[in-house]
Order: C-alpha cells, then structure tokens, then sequence
C-alpha cells in the first residue's frame, strides 16, 4: 500500500483537485509530489491529466513512475504520446509503468513505439514479429555510447539483441564490448553469448582481460570480474569456434587471472582440443591456475587427463589437490581409485572430502573399507562425504558401518546415514525385483 502525505490526503478527502496539482507541479519534497501523482489518479478527474503528464518529467523516477501509474487509471488518451515517450525513460520502473498504461490505453501501431514497450515488458516476440525493422531500431539505438547510462533503456536493448539472436547486431555488441561503463560491457558480453556468432570469439578473449571488478564480502572477501566472467561465460555458450583461439590464448596468457578464465572456458565447452593445453597448465606456477586447469579437465572427461589428475593429487597446495579430487571424481575412471583412497589420509580436510565425493561418484567397491575408517574422521564434513558416497555406491555391505553412524555428534552426519541406509536398501530391493522378474 502506497504511503500518502497526511496533507495530500485531507485535500483528497476535501475533494480538492486543483490544490493537489499545485503540489504536484510545484512542492519541493518528492514524497508530496508522489503523494499527489497518486492521489490523483484515485480520484479520476479528467483535469488532472495534463498535470499528470508534465510529471512525467519529474526529477525524482518515483514521482514519474506514480503519474505513469494515474494516467493509466484516468485512461485519458491525451496521455498516449506522453507515455510513449516515456518508453525511453532513463528508469526502467518508468519504463515498465509507461508500457502498463499504454497496454490500457493503447499503444500506437507504428514500430517505434512497439520496439520500445516490447523492450519494457521484455515481449522478445512482439519484436520478432516485427521482422528487420524491430532490429534495425534497437542496432540505432546503440549508435551513441553518450546516450548510455548505468539505468538506461539501452542496456535493456542490448538484452533484446541478444534473445533475438540476430547476427546484424554482432558488430554494434563488439563495439559495446569496449564502453566507459562496465555494465554496458556486461551486457554486450552476455548477448553476443547468446548470438553465438563466431566474429565475437577474438573481442570476447580480449574481453577476459576487462579491468572492471568488485568486491564480493557476503562469506568471505574476494574479487569478482563480472565482465571476464560475462565474457568466459560467452565463450562457452559459442562453443567449438572458440576453442582454438582459446587454446592460443592460453598458452600466451601471462596473466594468472584471466589465465584462470580461459581454462574455465574451455572447460564449459569441453572440447577434446583443449586437453593438451590444459595438460600442459597443469604444470603453471599459480597454484589457483593449476586449479582451474584440473577442474576444466574434469569436465571435458577425457581419459589423457586420468594420469596427470592422479599426479595433482600430490600437488603441493590443498587448492590444487582438491580440484584433481573433484576432477577425477567427474571423469569417474577406476584408474583414480586407489590414488583417491590415498587421498582419504590427506593433511587438508577438504582434500579428504573430495577424495570421498569422488569415490563415491566412481562407484567401486574398492572404495568401501576406506571409506568405513573415513565414517571416524574428526572432521564432520568429511564423515559426511563418506556417508553420503557410501549411499551412492550403494554396497549393502555400508548398513552395518552406517547405522553406527546415526548418533554421529553432529546430526547432519546421522540425518545422512539414515538417508543412505534408505537409498541401499531401495536399491537393493530394486536389483532383487528386477532379477526375479528375469
């Protein structure tokens, strides 16, 4: 429920229209201009709409966001042109309260005013439908990178650009891709990901390198680049074209960070061709880009990866080892099992966790008496790794050591152990009908 002005609403009881537009147009504090805006439209009277438009001016978004709104209860239509123009304002709270009154009062049929409120209400088709001059009018739109602003509608056509997937708007997005705000570039990154046009590979790479950053403190304190991640995360929607230039990059990369982009890229695209380049990072003096190499490693799944990920287990930094644990886990050759046993008896707890994970994920019974000893560790996420991939190796030889693990300390580990009881008896039972049916 929208707050009102103790004054603004005697003179709404007093029924008195023209002092209320004389708040409107002329009171210094935005609250009572708002206040008024609403008031306003409550009433319906037809005197107001003039007033109401030239609100649509305001300074403060809120106050022109409240005319929009009251324009659209009065459902005058001299307010049409008013609210199209709106359609461009800096807020997209206008925006969106411009477009809402004109789906009341009618929206003009020329394509301008279509794009516009299609990019308010993010009606992707009803731009679509409109065929190449929809298109035409939001690429123009980008033409002036002085008309960008961090609120702007023009990061909202840059989105539109993008869910539309047309290949003309390819060259305009590569130019935003070098933009003063770091939001426009963002956002140009994130459509030409959509697009999928291999011309955006090259500008998407330099991208990687792009300086903006900020500070993530929610859990911990550490650096987060959303328009490399923007950019990698393009990357890796383009896919196989991006590959090679990819794997280039990589091996002239000096720069550890954007380093640790590009092996995050081509592991999301988990192309065959990048594994010797990945091998071979393996071996990079930054520990975190070690990391990024083993994990990318994973998720491609190619068996040339087997052996180095069982030597990353004996890396000298816990990072690095826990990545190699989580990668060989995905991969889930048997090969890995016995280096992941060895892992179970790591100094770093989280290696030990992973290294059960992975064992889990691979499934062999030579895993389970390493993992029964890994049920007493002293670490409480590491007995509930243990737990839950015992559940998933689902040996029914684990109820025994799990039921002793019910009144674990820590109740998530019992809560576990229940569940996985469950699953290896359901398993169990599953596998027993299934053979008496044979």
């Amino acid at each position: 429920m929208v707050f009102i002005e103790p004054k603004v609403r005697k003179m709404q009881e007093q029924r008195n229209v023209p002092g209320l537009i004389q708040v409107l147009l002329t009171a210094k504090d935005s609250s009572m201009r708002k206040s008024a805006a609403v008031v306003l439209g409550q009433m319906g009277d037809p005197k107001a709409v003039e007033p109401l438009v030239a609100a649509l001016k305001d300074e403060w978004c809120d106050v022109r966001v409240a005319a929009a709104n009251s324009l659209r209860q009065i459902g005058d239509t001299r307010a049409v042109e008013p609210l199209v123009a709106a359609l461009k304002d800096e807020a997209s709270s206008v925006r969106q309260a411009a477009a809402a009154a004109l789906q009341k009062l009618g929206l003009p049929d020329d394509p301008s005013p279509q794009v516009w409120y299609a990019v308010a209400m993010k009606e992707w088709n009803r731009i679509a439908s409109l065929g190449d001059v929809g298109i035409d009018l939001l690429i123009a739109a980008l033409q002036s990178e002085a008309q960008w602003t961090l609120e702007s509608l023009y990061l909202d056509a840059i989105q539109a650009l993008g869910e539309l997937s047309d290949t003309r708007a390819v060259q305009r997005l590569i130019t935003a891709l070098k933009a003063k705000d770091h939001r426009v570039r963002e956002a140009a990154a994130r459509a030409l990901g959509k697009i999928g046009n291999e011309r955006a590979v090259k500008p998407l790479i330099g991208a990687l390198r792009d300086q903006h950053k900020v500070w993530e403190t929610q859990f911990e304190e550490k650096e987060i680049w959303p328009v490399r991640e923007a950019a990698a995360a393009a990357l890796a929607k383009i896919g196989a074209p991006a590959v090679e230039p990819l794997v280039d990059a990589l091996k002239k990369e000096k720069d550890w960070y954007v380093a640790i982009y590009i092996a995050s890229a081509l592991g999301q695209i988990a192309d065959p061709r990048g594994v010797e380049r990945l091998l071979t990072t393996l071996n990079d003096e930054s520990e975190d880009v070690r990391a990024a190499a083993a994990r990318a490693l994973g998720k491609i799944g190619d068996a040339r990866a087997i052996e180095p990920l069982i030597a990353v287990l004996k890396d000298k930094e816990a990072t690095v080892r826990c990545a190699g644990a989580v990668a060989l886990g995905m991969i889930g050759d048997a090969r890995a099992v016995d280096p992941l046993i060895a892992a179970l008896n790591d100094q770093d707890l989280y290696v030990r966790q992973f290294a059960a994970e992975a064992l889990g994920k691979i499934g062999d019974a030579r895993g389970l008496e390493p993992l029964f000893t890994a049920l007493q560790d002293r670490v409480p996420v590491v007995r509930l790794a243990a737990v839950q991939a015992l559940g998933n190796i689902g040996d029914a030889g684990a109820i025994g050591p799990l039921t002793a693990t019910l009144q674990d300390e820590y109740a998530e580990v019992g809560k576990a152990a229940a569940e996985a009881i469950d699953k290896i008896r359901r398993t169990g039972d599953r596998y027993s009908q299934t053979w008496s049916n044979v």
